[in-house]
C-alpha cells in the first residue's frame, strides 16, 4: 500500500475543493464519505499511482498537498470521474462509482488556480 500522508493536510488553502452534491446521492443534509480502495492508475505500462487507499469521513475536510506532478490532480480527476481508475474501487457514500459518468456522481471539482490552464479564458 502507498504512503499518501505526505500529501495530505488538514489545515491551509486548498489548491483544489471536491464537493459532493448530496441531492444527486440522495441525502438530505451533508456530504458523503469517500473511499478509495486499492486504487491504481496506470497509462498502458506506466503505472503513476499505486494501491491508493484512503478513508474519507462524511463532513471531513481533506486538502491533497505536493509537489507538481505528484498525482493531486490525476487523484481528484479519479474521484470525480474525469480519468477513469485502471485497478481497485471508488466508493461514494455506499455506492461503488468506478463505472458511474462523471455527471451521475454528483462531484463537483473546483481549481483555486486558473494556473492549470493560463492560457484558457473563461469563456473557453
Amino acid at each position: 500500500m502507498e504512503d499518501l500522508s505526505h500529501l495530505l493536510m488538514t489545515h491551509s488553502q486548498p489548491i483544489m475543493n471536491v464537493a459532493v452534491d448530496d441531492r444527486l446521492l440522495q441525502r438530505e443534509k451533508g456530504m458523503a464519505s469517500v473511499q478509495l480502495q486499492n486504487v491504481t492508475k496506470a497509462w498502458g505500462e506506466v503505472v503513476v499511482s499505486k494501491d491508493i487507499n484512503l478513508d474519507i469521513h462524511e463532513g471531513e475536510f481533506v486538502v491533497f498537498v505536493g509537489p507538481s506532478g505528484c498525482g493531486k490532480s490525476t487523484l481528484l480527476r479519479m474521484i470525480a470521474g474525469l480519468e477513469t481508475i485502471t485497478s481497485g474501487d471508488l466508493f461514494i457514500g455506499e455506492k461503488r462509482m468506478n463505472d458511474t459518468p462523471p455527471a451521475e456522481r454528483g462531484v463537483g471539482m473546483v481549481f483555486q488556480s486558473y494556473a492549470l490552464y493560463p492560457h484558457l479564458s473563461v469563456a473557453e
